[in-house]
């Protein structure tokens, strides 16, 4: 890999990344969600430079991640011309220094894998001729192409997650005084007129907003810049008893929040002392996401452009945001009748590009380790299984053909057939 992109590219975005996460600790997650082929990458050099080897089998579901990454870049390199091995090259020097990361060619990475594992042959379109669809999968007669989308979980948001928790670092001292000094729990709500914003001026005004309201000098706040309220609730039957000291995670919280309040929200900030105190701060906005309409936006000018419409299209979609029990509980809607937001932009798409045979719509799957032994010898698999829900177009000439089919065949969690 270091003589596709030397070590000095990766090394300058693994230290500002570094640098970026100092003095938050409410990053770390955020950052390592989004970046975390880097951090890895970061964290296996300095393990090589102090033990003189290489992690393996992997430490965690991110360096197998990595790996499985680097290894298929480096094996894509060799069978491209000159002009695509530069496009390759420029494409991940561009990731390094861009905001988006390495996510998107990753997930481009993972889906060639995925179709050599199934015994096709790749010609790598886009990198061999600079634009269009992202490959060709060719296996006998048969000949897909395919798009690899990754979506960021921002996407149409109107608080999104890196300045949330930048603001989450200048609040946390004093939503950490206000547990300090108190008892029992406080819910405190903030409602923002519109965006989140990342400037210093709009972050000190809700630090003071917020600040006054948490340190009990006034009880409520309503201006131009958010609404404050805050209200009490006991401990006993929250996740903060101290029954789950050691357990207790975002989701828990976030559990807690729509059982006990009726609060559908992901923009959460929490402190507790265990049986002692809590704060929990959640943020919203006034006006809604857009996350469906921008999510359909998105991909039907993507595939509109690059798909030539001579053959049949498959669309790989994944979304970062979702987790796999997510993607089931959709899927499984979808059996049960219901017609989720994802399912109606996703037929959407099918009527409006009928070239399109079918979209899977992925996310990261899980990491497993099988250890094996042969006499003397010990061998260790690993490997990333997850579900994908695929819509297909029962009007598309191709419907039903095996070859295409069997893309997703198995490890599929979920499949379904739109009408």
């Amino acid at each position: 890999m270091m003589t596709i992109v030397g070590w000095h590219e990766w090394s300058s975005r693994i230290e500002n990344l570094r640098a970026s996460m100092s003095g938050n600790q409410l990053l770390d997650e955020y950052m390592f969600d989004r970046y975390g082929l880097e951090l890895s990458l970061g964290r296996i050099i300095q393990y090589h430079r102090t033990t003189n080897r290489y992690p393996w089998p992997p430490r965690t579901a991110l360096e197998y991640r990595l790996y499985s990454f680097l290894a298929t870049v480096v094996h894509v390199h060799t069978s491209l011309s000159p002009a695509g091995r530069a496009r390759l090259a420029g494409a991940i020097r561009s990731a390094l220094e861009k905001e988006f990361g390495l996510g998107p060619l990753a997930f481009e990475m993972k889906v060639v894998a995925h179709f050599m594992s199934r015994g096709f042959q790749i010609d790598f379109h886009d990198l061999e001729s600079g634009g269009g669809y992202d490959f060709l999968a060719i296996s006998g007669s048969a000949e897909i192409e395919v798009e690899c989308k990754h979506l960021s979980c921002d996407i149409g948001r109107r608080i999104h997650r890196r300045k949330f928790y930048d603001l989450g670092g200048i609040l946390l001292p004093a939503i950490s005084q206000a547990v300090d000094r108190g008892s029992g729990g406080r819910l405190v709500c903030v409602t923002l007129p519109g965006r989140l914003s990342g400037t210093i001026e709009r972050q000190q005004a809700l630090k003071e907003r917020i600040g006054s309201v948490l340190s009990g000098e006034i009880s409520e706040v309503n201006d131009s810049v958010c609404s404050v309220s805050s209200q009490s609730f006991s401990l006993s039957g929250s996740p903060f008893s101290g029954d789950h000291e050691c357990t207790l995670t975002n989701e828990d919280i976030r559990k807690y929040l729509m059982t006990a309040f009726d609060i559908h929200n992901t923009n959460v900030l929490s402190y507790w002392c265990p049986g002692r105190a809590a704060v929990v701060v959640v943020f919203k906005s006034e006006r809604p996401d857009r996350v469906l309409n921008k999510i359909l936006k998105r991909l039907k000018d993507g595939i509109g452009r690059q798909f030539s419409g001579e053959r049949p299209a498959l669309l790989c979609v994944h979304l970062a945001d979702l987790t796999q029990e997510q993607l089931l509980d959709l899927a499984n809607a979808q059996r049960a009748g219901t017609r989720t937001g994802i399912q109606y932009i996703m037929e959407e798409i099918l009527q409006a590009r009928p070239h399109v045979h079918s979209i899977s719509i992925m996310t990261d799957g899980q990491v497993s380790i099988e250890k094996s032994r042969f006499g003397r010898y010990a061998q260790i698999s690993v490997q990333e299984v997850g579900p994908s829900w695929i819509l297909k177009n029962p009007n598309h000439p191709l419907a039903g053909n095996p070859t295409i089919d069997r893309v997703f065949s198995r490890n599929c969690g979920a499949q379904s057939t739109i009408g």
